[in-house]
């Protein structure tokens, strides 16, 4: 294949005769200068200089204005015009019709000279020939203007002053054969033409050498001025192609032109280095083989569109290019019309780096995405305005609304709590990331109803806008399972209990009956005597007596009581104190109790009645352990210890018993396991003791070996401040007064002692036997009554009840209650979940006395009362 040669330059003159056929034909002569980079006021200026693929481009683009006959009366109107006007003039001279054709299309003649042709003349008669024109050095070959030439051969004739000649073309290879037939001159008028036009011609020739002589000059000047801007514009050209060379060797884009068949033409320098390719290599490569088949078919394409395009706007497109190498390699290729009709500007950029990102992006959002749609914790994100941005399918499971519900709606529609919690006031703040973890608030389902949640809050920033996530786990279930959990520990302990007081009801009835036998036998020697010393004697062993089953009946019923109670403040002494008889009841003879070291001043939180409970339950696990007999030490120390932080407790409790291998010490504190034989233990009592422990954030430690007994260390944290010692410093002589105090009691006995106690301080008392006399009582005489000492359970009407209707008679009134049942029965737990006063019996007459007073005067320490009274109980 040749290359086509583009460098050739067309003078701008030889458009003239399309020119005034555009005028003639009323053409817009804006409609030439479509097919041509430079303006129509460049074209029509018959100085300049135009490229040959222009020219034919322009004299191409005829076909869509005129046909063949137009083309050909164009050729043949161009002998009127410069510069064939000057041919003609000469050619009337010196030439005849034949020598004319030859001075025109010969193959040194006008047309070869100012065209890249070549040109073959084939004399076949007087007045007939052949010429063969071919386009010279692979140049263009154009229809139209063979067609243009054709008119011209047909013109020739008559501008020599004879009858037009007859021309018939015939298209070749790369060029057009024509045969051409005319007449000679006439022999007789011949000479006489010849002179007439030598004349005229010699004429027209004169005055035109003369215009050139005069323009010779100006010409000349203007040709040395033409040269030296030419040498200037070289020099810039070559500095603008040395500048473009450094761009287009560092770029990091690939750039090249194409033409309509998309066959490269430029191209940048940084071809090498990106794609691999040589300059002259890529231009002269296929296409198709810089992309895979379909790759090809979507780019050839989008070319297309961008060459019929009615605009000049770029169009982008990704797709893969094949470098030297052979790999596929992604480019985004960005496409727009060049200057040059039927062109195209590519300019490829390598995005193979952005789409790794992209594609480890779309990963990772598609990993987050999995993540997050499995979770099982409620995800949800929220702008600082509230409006919430995403959630997750187990947020919509949560809260019972759809995912598109969920989207723009306020975070607080769901969680009330979540913006007014103080823990939450930084995620508002000016730090950036900030995050809160693990708070408990209730939640809004659609249902309205509350769940608890646990939340965690993450303040972050995103696309350029303040986001929170929070991550939202419903811990409906665990609250049910801690709920659970808490009641089978409360029913181990309970049964554990009852296992002990059934282990102790042995001891409680003989000491009971010792009890019963010393009552009754001073009671009678009272009777019997006669003098008041020996009566006073006698009553007061009847007072101790009392005193101690008072005692006793208090600390069964602590001990049964399933209620868990607030710890306080307790002496760690005072708890070996409160053990030290139930332990002698409980444990037989042949087992010897030491109670070893005591520590002073020492002060822990506990719930003085569930530790009672872990000494009651490690003895009798050692009582088992001793069938035989043997020793058991409980021991008080207290101390720094270098594993714990803090001063702590440490309550020893060793036996001299069978002991325990490995794998039974591993599993004794689970619940319900055991090694006794069937019949003989539950399995709980270690286990409500391992609880307990836990309960007050101590631990357990467990030392035991095979035939050398066993050693329980439990260690308990030590308080700060003084032990907790209610204090009564009422004075005595102040308990009486003269008030009217009204005695709801059923008990004959008791009310009775109620009377005598409160008149002998000087009261004025009215008694009733049960609650509706009680009631009728107190409508008679309420103006007067100044304080009611009702008791909880009575037949009919109850002391609650009872209550009631006084206190809708009368708002202000006085009521202090008395009963002999635990706090957490079913007839007293509203006296300690109302905070009311109360007065546990049985009482002595100081109590009862300080009481009363305390209540008329407002005085009344609810708080202390019920503290007594859940120590009672």
């Amino acid at each position: 294949m040749v290359k086509e040669d583009s460098s050739r330059q067309i003078s701008c003159v030889h458009l003239r005769w399309i020119i005034d056929l555009c005028q003639e034909k009323k053409v817009h002569l804006e409609k030439l200068a479509r097919g041509s980079s430079n303006s129509l006021e460049y074209l029509t200026n018959e100085r300049q200089q135009m490229s040959w693929v222009e020219f034919t481009d322009i004299i191409s683009s005829l076909s869509k204005f005129f046909d063949e006959v137009d083309m050909r009366q164009a050729g043949r109107d161009s002998w009127r015009l410069a510069p064939l006007s000057s041919h003609v003039s000469i050619g009337q001279i010196l030439f005849n019709i034949r020598d004319q054709y030859f001075a025109i299309y010969g193959a040194a003649g006008y047309c070869c000279r100012n065209f890249p042709i070549e040109s073959e003349i084939e004399q076949l008669s007087r007045n007939r020939m052949t010429i063969r024109l071919t386009m010279k050095d692979g140049a263009r070959s154009s229809y139209s203007f063979f067609t243009i030439l054709a008119g011209q051969m047909e013109g020739l004739t008559r501008s020599m002053g004879v009858r037009q000649a007859s021309v018939t073309m015939k298209p070749i290879s790369q060029g057009a054969s024509y045969t051409v037939e005319y007449r000679n001159q006439g022999l007789l008028f011949s000479p006489l033409r010849r002179i007439f036009h030598w004349l005229a011609a010699s004429r027209q020739v004169t005055s035109e050498f003369t215009t050139l002589r005069e323009n010779y000059e100006v010409l000349l000047a203007e040709h040395s001025e033409a040269a030296a801007e030419r040498h200037q514009a070289q020099l810039a050209v070559v500095a603008h192609e040395e500048s473009n060379r450094l761009m287009g060797s560092n770029i990091q884009d690939v750039i090249w032109t194409m033409n309509a068949a998309l066959q490269p033409g430029i191209v940048s320098p940084s071809i090498k280095s990106i794609l691999g390719y040589d300059e002259e290599e890529f231009r002269t490569m296929p296409p198709r083989s810089l992309f895979s088949k379909e790759d090809y078919e979507t780019f050839f394409g989008t070319c297309r569109n961008v060459l019929n395009a009615d605009h000049n706007q770029p169009v982008s497109m990704e797709t893969k290019l094949i470098d030297a190498k052979g790999h596929a390699i992604w480019f985004e290729l960005k496409l727009l019309p060049h200057h040059k009709p039927g062109s195209l500007i590519c300019i490829a950029r390598d995005v193979s780096q952005a789409k790794l990102i992209e594609a480890e992006l779309i990963n990772r959002t598609t990993n987050y995405r999995i993540v997050t749609d499995s979770a099982m914790d409620g995800i949800i994100s929220f702008r600082t305005d509230n409006r919430i941005t995403y959630v997750n399918p187990a947020a919509t499971e949560i809260f019972g609304y759809s995912h598109s519900e969920l989207i723009g709606s306020n975070i607080r529609e769901v969680m009330p709590e979540a913006l007014g919690d103080i823990r939450l006031r930084d995620l508002y703040g000016t730090a950036s990331k900030v995050s809160v973890a693990k708070i408990t608030l209730k939640g809004l389902r659609r249902d309205k109803s509350l769940v608890p949640l646990e939340v965690s809050f993450a303040s972050h920033e995103q696309d350029g806008h303040s986001l929170i996530t929070c991550i939202i786990r419903d811990i409906s279930g665990r609250t049910q399972v801690e709920r659970e959990r808490e009641s089978l520990q409360t029913q181990l302990e309970a049964a554990q209990k009852m296992d002990s007081i059934g282990q102790l009801s042995g001891g409680i009835a003989h000491d009971f009956n010792n009890l019963l036998v010393a009552i009754l036998g001073y009671t009678d020697l009272a009777l019997q005597s006669g003098t008041r010393e020996s009566i006073k004697t006698y009553l007061e062993e009847i007072r101790k007596a009392g005193e101690r089953g008072t005692d006793m009946t208090q600390k069964l019923l602590a001990f049964s009581r399933r209620q868990i109670i607030e710890p306080r403040q307790i002496n760690a002494n005072d708890l070996i104190d409160g053990v030290r008889e139930m332990l002698s009841r409980l444990l037989p003879r042949n087992i010897q109790i030491i109670f070893a070291g005591e520590a002073e001043g020492v002060n822990f939180m506990a719930d003085i009645t569930q530790l009672e409970q872990v000494l009651i339950n490690l003895a009798v696990n050692a009582r088992d352990a001793m069938p035989g007999g043997g020793t058991l030490r409980i021991s008080l120390s207290a101390g720094e210890l270098e594993s714990l932080e803090g001063n702590h407790l440490i309550l020893e409790v060793a036996d001299t018993g069978v002991g325990m291998d490995v794998e039974v010490r591993n599993r004794i504190f689970e619940p319900f396991y055991t090694t006794k034989p069937e019949g003989r233990g539950t399995g709980l009592g270690l286990a409500v003791v391992f609880g307990i422990v836990n309960q007050h954030k101590g631990f357990i430690q467990v030392d035991s070996t095979l035939g050398l007994g066993t050693t329980f260390r439990i260690y308990l944290p030590i308080a700060t401040g003084d032990t907790d010692h209610p204090s009564n410093t009422m004075d005595t002589a102040a308990l009486g007064g003269d008030e009217t105090i009204l005695i709801v009691e059923d008990n004959e006995q008791v009310r009775n002692l109620a009377k005598l106690i409160l008149v002998g301080a000087g009261y004025n008392v009215l008694e009733a036997i049960d609650g509706r006399v009680g009631l009728d009582l107190f409508r008679q005489h309420s103006p007067s009554i100044d304080l009611v000492l009702m008791d909880v359970v009575m037949p009919e009407l109850g002391g609650r009840e009872t209550a009631d209707h006084m206190l809708m008679h009368q708002p202000d009134i006085r009521i202090v209650y008395t009963t002999g049942y635990a706090p957490d029965s079913f007839h007293t737990r509203f006296i300690e979940d109302k905070n009311l006063a109360v007065i546990q019996k049985p009482y002595g007459t100081d109590l009862l006395r300080r009481q009363v007073r305390a209540a008329l005067d407002g005085v009344f320490d609810p708080n202390s009362e019920l503290a007594q009274f859940n120590k009672a109980g």
